[in-house]
């Protein structure tokens, strides 16, 4: 039976390959798009790392104040601004920190021990950041004002940065290799590590996770302010009064990084979204190319439908043969396709697809795509079974 489904689709291979390339191009859009939303969900829900809700970012003034002879005036107007807001009964805490989280700017380099090198992402904070942003310490400490009179710079790393850095091995106490070309602006002195956090994801849950380290610093331009439970949306307004009477020369603005965070979100999703659209479309197009193509078949083909009928054929025989030619068509293209994408995982060409991504995105695809082809072929199937063994003889 398969044998002579395949030697009709052949007898008829010019009208069929059309369907073959449209099936074809549907199966790499649809896997890719379900691939990159296997990719999100596993990242999703992974844990982020830190606590975001109740919690509001002031940014002070702009990036380019963080560097240079103004960095010092900034950090000491930064100083005296979270000192004023530590009275306000509103709020838990405040932390300074250079680079806020969900922020779309990136700070990121190498690090070396004993000549091995990775890199990381990196920011810098104050010692208040643990308790304002709620992280999860694993090993060591978090910094603390003893540090200002230490010889070395602190720092604070996650675990992944810990496991793929130094192994096995503690890496409390250890010291970063120093940099070969630091520059003016790099650091004065040996960096030793002092504590581990948990996996910490400064760009949201859609990001994979990554290697991060944590610096003291100083001259930094973003606050995050904790609230307590509870306080209102109109505290707002408040909060920007008292910034500017402590810091009248000063801009500032302020976000809440859960509306950051969804901001983020959406700024990660909606070309995703743009691009399921598309692909949507195209299943449309497809499924219609591809009843329009059956039906044409069937017209032309009523004279070898009614002659089966003829010779006893029924109805459900004529219904599988043309739902088995249409699913023979689609699993040639599915199995050009299968071959593309293998390449994918195969040559290392995306790194962030493993084999479990991989093959969930190819299930589903082959799942989409095998009930496309028979939703599709349901009433050309139909309307060849309502072919009457009559018809042939009268068919010209």
């Amino acid at each position: 039976m398969i044998k002579q489904m395949f030697k009709l689709v052949w007898n008829r291979k010019r009208t069929n390959a059309l369907i073959i390339i449209e099936v074809f191009f549907s199966f790499l859009v649809l896997f890719a798009i379900v691939a990159y939303g296997a990719y999100y969900l596993r990242n999703y829900r992974q844990p982020l790392g830190f606590s975001y809700r109740n919690v509001w970012s002031v940014s002070i003034g702009s990036l380019f104040e963080q560097v240079g002879p103004i960095a010092e005036k900034l950090g000491e107007d930064a100083r005296q601004i979270r000192l004023a807001l530590r009275d306000m009964p509103e709020v838990e805490g405040v932390a300074m920190v250079r680079m806020p989280p969900f922020q779309v700017g990136t700070w990121n380099g190498p690090v070396a021990y004993k000549g091995r090198q990775v890199f990381a992402r990196f920011n810098e904070a104050t010692d208040e950041l643990k308790e304002v942003m709620d992280l999860k310490l694993v090993q060591g400490r978090w910094f603390e004002p003893a540090d200002d009179a230490v010889s070395y710079a602190p720092v604070v790393i996650n675990e992944r940065l810990r496991d793929e850095l130094f192994g096995n091995q503690d890496p409390i106490g250890k010291e970063f290799d120093p940099e070969k070309d630091p520059g003016p602006l790099g650091p004065k002195k040996r960096r030793r590590i002092v504590g581990v956090i948990t996996d910490f994801r400064q760009h949201g849950e859609l990001h994979e996770p990554y290697n991060y380290a944590f610096f003291r610093g100083s001259g930094l331009s973003g606050l995050l302010v904790r609230l307590r439970p509870g306080t209102p949306a109109s505290f707002e307004e408040r909060l920007m009064a008292k910034l500017r009477v402590v810091s009248r020369d000063r801009s500032f603005q302020i976000e809440r990084l859960e509306q950051a965070r969804r901001s983020h979100m959406r700024w990660v999703l909606v070309p995703m979204i743009a691009v399921a659209l598309v692909a949507g479309f195209l299943m449309l197009m497809v499924a219609l190319g591809m009843v329009g193509v059956l039906w044409q078949n069937v017209s032309r083909r009523t004279k070898e439908i009614g002659v089966r009928r003829a010779l006893g054929g029924h109805a459900g025989d004529i219904y599988k043969q043309v739902l088995g030619e249409l699913l023979v068509i689609a699993t040639i293209a599915l199995v050009f396709g299968i071959v593309v994408v293998a390449q994918a995982p195969l040559l290392g060409i995306v790194d962030w697809m493993t084999p479990g991504i991989f093959a969930a995105a190819l299930a589903l695809s082959l799942v989409v795509l095998y009930a496309l082809t028979i939703v599709s072929g349901l009433y050309p199937s139909w309307l060849a079974t309502k072919v009457q063994p009559a018809s042939a003889l009268h068919y010209e």
